[in-house]
């Protein structure tokens, strides 16, 4: 049957006699999911999980490919004609749901357009709708950017195509980058633009040294003050209490 191209008998066949262990990936499965029998696959593959994590992948690997790309994977330079790349990305997300498999896992590349898309939300909030405070967006970017090299990359470039170069510039110098930035950011690291990136990573550091500070004070019943120094940051009064 699967010589023949019929692959709805063949894994109903298939899994009726219990012969997962007998068919590849692309032999059985992968041809059914391009013929929209999900239903028969989800049957073949009910109690397989590397099977299942092997189906996710498969597709994970397929995300971000541009047509070129498509086109030197062997046996797959059809599925781009069939599937739109959106489409791939809806459909790891429901593999992942249906199995219940973390996509760190087995979707790397899912994982990451999401960072990817949480990072871009977080930029449109911040400079277009005005919808959260510089400090919210500078803790959220800090985090995500922490030890990503890629994702570093990719928001540095992002906020280059929409002209943010300031914010761009302190993300440069915050991820130890000025000696490969963008091109199109290198003129404008000057000494003066790299001093006020630095200023204001030091703003921030020391505003969450002050409410780490202020916090873990706080959390104990009895407080005796011995001295109170208070900091003007920009329109801010960070006071710093030390016992």
């Amino acid at each position: 049957m699967v010589v023949m191209a019929n692959y709805r008998d063949a894994i109903s066949c298939a899994t009726l006699f219990r012969l997962q262990s007998h068919f590849t990936l692309n032999e059985l499965v992968i041809p059914c999911m391009l013929q929209d029998r999900f239903i028969a696959v989800d049957a073949f593959i009910k109690n397989e999980r590397k099977m299942q994590e092997e189906l996710i992948r498969h597709f994970d690997n397929l995300i971000g490919l541009d047509e070129r790309r498509f086109s030197q994977k062997k046996n797959h330079d059809y599925f781009y004609i069939k599937v739109a790349k959106k489409a791939i990305e809806k459909l790891v997300t429901k593999l992942l749901a249906t199995y219940n498999i973390p996509p760190e896992e087995v979707a790397p590349n899912l994982s990451r357009l999401r960072r990817e898309g949480a990072l871009r939300h977080m930029a449109f909030m911040y400079f277009v709708e005005h919808r959260i405070t510089e400090e919210g967006y500078f803790d959220y970017v800090a985090q995500a950017l922490q030890s990503d090299l890629g994702l570093q990359k990719y928001f540095i470039n992002y906020l280059c195509s929409n002209g943010w170069l300031s914010d761009a510039i302190r993300w440069v110098v915050f991820c130890d980058m000025i000696n490969c930035a963008p091109r199109i950011l290198q003129p404008y690291l000057c000494t003066n633009a790299v001093l006020e990136a630095q200023a204001d990573l030091a703003r921030h550091k020391l505003l969450e040294l002050a409410f780490i500070n202020i916090h873990q004070i706080f959390r104990r019943r009895t407080i005796i003050v011995s001295d109170v120094i208070y900091i003007p940051i920009n329109d801010w009064y960070i006071f710093i209490i030390y016992q």
